[in-house]
């Protein structure tokens, strides 16, 4: 066999085994992302789910509602908690500051929002695998 020959025999063994490393390497990492363990901070939000908005305009609607909600939800506090649901000391306040306003509601609309995802947590991991170590009460005697 010449040199060039036996070159070319070996290249071409070369070839073939690294284009088979190369199937049974993808085959393992396909596996593996299959393996892969889902977990709650690696699940995909859609904005849009929950954003009420034209195609298009969802950060001006989104920045509308940064802005209206806390103030709507800030008011309704300040009527409900500090006014005692009194209409006239109500609108004795100066509701003029918004961004007071705007501050009280955005941080009950921050409670709200964090209490939501907590408790989405807690149903998540309700539903994936914590049940096996629930802790069972222990029973009453009855007397």
């Amino acid at each position: 066999m010449s040199k060039d020959t036996e070159d070319d025999v070996n290249s071409t063994l070369y070839f073939q085994q690294n284009s088979f490393d190369m199937e049974e390497y993808k085959e393992r990492m396909q596996s593996m992302r299959k393996k892969k363990k889902v977990t709650f901070n690696s699940q995909e939000v859609d904005v849009n789910k929950f954003i009420i908005s034209p195609e298009g305009m969802e950060g001006l609607v989104l920045s509308i509602y940064i802005l209206l909600i806390p103030y709507i939800v800030g008011t309704g506090t300040l009527f409900l908690f500090v006014a005692g649901s009194d209409i006239d000391k109500f609108l004795i306040m100066d509701l003029t500051t918004f961004f007071i306003v705007w501050a009280i509601g955005y941080e009950v609309v921050a409670v709200f929002l964090l209490s939501a995802i907590f408790y989405s947590y807690l149903k998540y991991m309700g539903c994936c695998g914590l049940k096996e170590s629930k802790i069972e009460r222990p029973r009453q005697r009855r007397r």
